[in-house]
């Protein structure tokens, strides 16, 4: 069974989203970071429209009303704090930088949090977090587990190491071990499509058909775009040349622009050419 790469869209958590008067003076945003800030809002809000409790949870505070007066704000305080209280505005600013795509920056500000000897557990696991998905975007993948692990080892509170750890595990053909990850997590946010979902394409990469359609799919809500792609998938090994076509449209009409369908809407278009070669 072939393996499907997991590019997601990228996750960063943040603890707070202040509200910021128009007044307020202004650190100058480069183009290239209003370029990626408004690529990242566009995508949070797709991701939003999909009713996950999963998603909602991740990106409910990952918005800034004005990243200026924000970072701004925050090197304006760290003048002024004490020694003890720096690490939670390095913190915020790793955060900001993260969010407008500036990942050497935010790196820095993460690394003066995690050798700052700051005890907040909260803070750390974010931070392990973040730097993990940043290093998982410059395709460093050993070291965006580690970070990820040590994230979980924290009792991450966004849960956003145990998705990853579960995403990283499938792309590394771990299938049973990702389905463990995912399995944690689900007890977590029982409500969540998404993570049965990925749950369910774990089980089709085994093989394992019968448990996904009567213990994943059972459990999906039939009008989840999630669930029909699964459903589809079923019916690969079915499909012979006069059906081809026929398939292959209806495939097309669960198109999606978010990774985590488009993707193994892929794999199902390339497993149809497959099975239709040995036809």
């Amino acid at each position: 069974m072939g393996k499907i790469a997991f590019t997601l869209l990228t996750f960063h958590v943040f603890i707070s989203c202040a509200s910021w008067k128009n007044n307020k003076p202004k650190e100058k945003m480069a183009k290239d970071y209003e370029i990626f800030y408004e690529k990242r809002a566009e995508e949070r809000e797709v991701l939003l429209e999909l009713n996950d409790s999963y998603l909602e949870s991740i990106l409910r505070n990952s918005c800034f009303d004005d990243w200026g007066e924000k970072v701004y704000d925050i090197k304006d305080r760290l003048k002024k704090v004490t020694t003890k209280m720096k690490p939670k505005l390095w913190f915020e600013l790793g955060n900001c930088y993260n969010y407008v795509g500036d990942f050497n920056k935010a790196l820095f500000y993460y690394d003066l949090v995690e050798n700052s000897g700051v005890k907040d557990t909260k803070i750390l696991s974010i931070v392990y977090s973040n730097t993990g998905e940043i290093y998982s975007n410059k395709k460093h993948s050993d070291m965006a587990v580690s970070y990820f692990q040590k994230a979980y080892n924290l009792d991450d509170p966004t849960s956003l190491s145990l998705f990853k750890l579960g995403i990283h595990s499938s792309e590394w053909g771990m299938y049973r071990k990702s389905i463990r990850h995912f399995s944690e997590l689900s007890k977590r946010y029982p409500k969540s499509n998404l993570i049965k979902y990925l749950i369910g394409i774990q089980y089709f990469l085994l093989g394992d058909e019968d448990f996904l359609k009567d213990k994943v799919l059972s459990r999906l809500d039939e009008k989840y775009i999630g669930a029909q792609l699964l459903k589809k998938a079923l019916e690969v090994k079915k499909v012979n040349n006069k059906m081809k076509e026929n398939f292959l449209s209806e495939l097309e009409d669960l198109d999606s622009p978010i990774i985590y369908f488009k993707n193994f809407q892929n794999l199902i278009r390339q497993k149809v050419k497959i099975e239709d070669g040995k036809v």
